[in-house]
């Protein structure tokens, strides 16, 4: 698992899979119940159900805008197609530029950066002969295992032809149980404001600065944590 699997520290070792006929019936009643769009994101990996191309296809004909963050190793290119034609973006997790980099932060073999590139370029290279309007982006979690990647993935984004690259600082739960020091983000700030220079017409490099730069106090955060307990803008997100 990455460094910064939040899923890990959970203990979340033991799941069980949402079933096929299940997960249709799922978006099927999205579809009837009007739901604009749905997420395959946050912890677990999309890709290990099979399922999630017939999803996407489904989402597809009930008119929801479908999405998905993938460390994308598992991408089965057979269905590029139902995928990139169906779903609003996908996001590809990674957090180095590099073999040496990708083995350190993702605790994986080197072998599967240059697999996860390949597949990348293949998409990138669908969507532009199909004319299919699926945003394919990187997004970087930031931690000092990877400060040294930062310049080396914002070059990459560009040269396989995504449409951006995003670095967003670790979340760390109020333990600290991942040990993130938000103060080590300074240390890094003109690097990626360097990062930020690749950007061109056809892709965006953006740093989530608000978040990175919370390391000290503002309104809402002290050292990168939030100085309230309870939430009441849940209600507005209708």
């Amino acid at each position: 698992a990455c460094l910064y699997c939040y899923a890990v520290i959970q203990n979340m070792t033991k799941g069980t899979m949402i079933g096929h006929d299940s997960l249709l019936r799922f978006i099927e009643d999205c579809g009837r119940l009007e739901v604009r769009s749905i997420g395959f994101i946050g912890d677990g990996e999309p890709t290990l159900n099979p399922a999630v191309y017939d999803a996407a296809v489904l989402a597809g004909k009930q008119g929801i805008d479908l999405s998905m963050a993938t460390n994308g190793i598992l991408l089965d290119m057979d269905r590029a197609h139902d995928l990139l034609k169906n779903m609003a973006w996908i996001r590809f997790n990674l957090s180095a530029g590099e073999p040496d980099g990708f083995q350190r932060v993702h605790q994986s073999h080197p072998k599967n950066f240059n697999l996860l590139l390949e597949k990348i370029q293949e998409l990138v290279r669908i969507k532009k002969e199909f004319g299919y309007r699926c945003t394919l982006g990187l997004q970087m979690v930031l931690i000092p295992e990877c400060f040294d990647q930062v310049l080396t993935e914002a070059k990459l984004g560009a040269e396989l032809g995504v449409d951006y690259f995003v670095i967003k600082h670790c979340s760390d739960s109020e333990y600290k149980e991942i040990g993130v020091n938000y103060q080590e983000y300074s240390n890094v700030e003109n690097i990626l404001k360097e990062a930020e220079t690749y950007t061109n017409r056809n892709y965006v490099v953006q740093v989530k600065w608000e978040k990175i730069k919370a390391a000290g106090e503002s309104a809402l955060y002290k050292d990168g944590f939030r100085k309230y307990d309870v939430c009441h803008g849940t209600p507005f997100l209708i």
